[in-house]
């Protein structure tokens, strides 16, 4: 979320933990680290057009009455195992593709086996008939 986004009040962010909402995390069921090299935290959005979501963001960022921004860390906080099952389907669908590629390479190989076992047999069998006629 931009600066711009936000409210320029303290109150307009919520800080708390959330053990829903470790899906946003790098390591399952562990909060991600922010640029800063501190743990995340979690806060709900206070925007008309994302209004009650939650989101990851950097521990240090606006705090009240400081001059510390932080790291501008942002990462939305979706259902539990979000990420991981995100990555799951990636790694399927690039094994899909790979799949998809294997099958078309030979489909291809097999299409021209085939024309030579043709032409094979049409020699052989012009060949014998050529043998034949003698």
């Amino acid at each position: 979320m931009s600066r711009g986004a936000s409210s320029s009040s303290c109150n307009s962010w919520v800080h708390r933990s959330c053990n829903s909402c470790h899906g946003g995390s790098r390591v399952s069921g562990s909060p991600p680290i922010c640029d800063c090299e501190d743990i995340a935290v979690v806060r709900t959005a206070r925007t008309t057009k994302n209004l009650g979501k939650q989101f990851w963001g950097c521990a240090n960022f606006k705090r009240c009455g400081e001059d510390v921004l932080g790291c501008n860390f942002f990462k939305w906080c979706y259902e539990e195992g979000a990420d991981e099952r995100d990555a799951i389907i990636a790694r399927q669908r690039q094994k899909i593709a790979y799949i998809e590629n294997a099958l078309t390479v030979w489909r291809k190989r097999m299409q021209l086996s085939l024309a030579v076992i043709g032409v094979l047999i049409v020699m052989i069998v012009v060949s014998f008939m050529g043998c034949n006629c003698r």
